[in-house]
């Protein structure tokens, strides 16, 4: 199929590439590059997708920006999204309001909403956890909520916060603070490898180099 041959009342589309915005009729101002992007978007206005099969799924979905290969491949009808990197928010369906840029960001998220992630495979494990926020390689990585829940997590920096799975509002700035929480919550970890070693101790406070490096479990 020709790009862009199904528009019919559409205006200011741009379609290249084979399959590209094949399917848009009455979308507006939509752009559209590469093999299969925004293939199944319909009414959908105001997208951008770039990269193979970027935003291929999109029927209605308006407002979002996808760069590089798979980029918000599963999106259907989630609004606001960006993600730059490849295969950066793959599995996202109805989110909105993210934004994940590196490869394999929030490539696992289907309805997270309100979630930043930056940086190779962050925040690359949740699925419907909202209002995260992960910067650095594999921050978060490892957060994963089965059910749509504000987790108000905050890690900045290499591994920070890595195994996190289900705690929730912790604060965790520093290239392997915090690295080792799992459950978890209310803790603050700021400076290189702090908390590092605890697992499921909550409502904790340490600031500086390696500070409570050998709490585990304690409170």
């Amino acid at each position: 199929s020709l790009a862009g041959d199904s528009i019919t009342t559409g205006i200011g589309n741009v379609a290249v590439g084979y399959l590209s915005g094949e399917a848009i009729t009455s979308g507006n101002n939509n752009v559209a590059i590469g093999n299969a992007t925004l293939e199944s978007c319909t009414t959908a206005s105001n997208n951008v997708a770039i990269g193979v099969a970027a935003l291929r799924e999109s029927t209605t979905a308006t407002d979002n920006v996808a760069v590089g290969s798979y980029a918000l491949n599963a999106s259907t009808t989630g609004n606001n999204n960006t993600a730059v990197g490849d295969s950066a928010g793959l599995s996202v369906t109805t989110g909105t309001i993210n934004t994940l840029i590196g490869a394999l960001a929030g490539d696992a998220l289907t309805t997270g909403n309100s979630n930043v992630a930056v940086g190779y495979n962050t925040l690359s494990g949740d699925t419907k956890g909202d209002r995260s926020t992960a910067i650095g390689m594999q921050a978060l990585a490892l957060q994963n909520f089965t059910t749509n829940t504000d987790a108000y997590n905050t890690a900045v920096g290499y591994n920070a916060g890595y195994s996190v799975t289900t705690g929730v509002q912790n604060t965790i700035m520093g290239g392997l603070s915090g690295d080792s929480i799992t459950t978890g919550s209310n803790n603050t970890a700021l400076g290189y490898a702090t908390l590092s070693e605890n697992t499921t101790a909550s409502n904790n406070t340490a600031v500086g180099f390696k500070a409570l490096i050998v709490n585990t479990t304690g409170a």
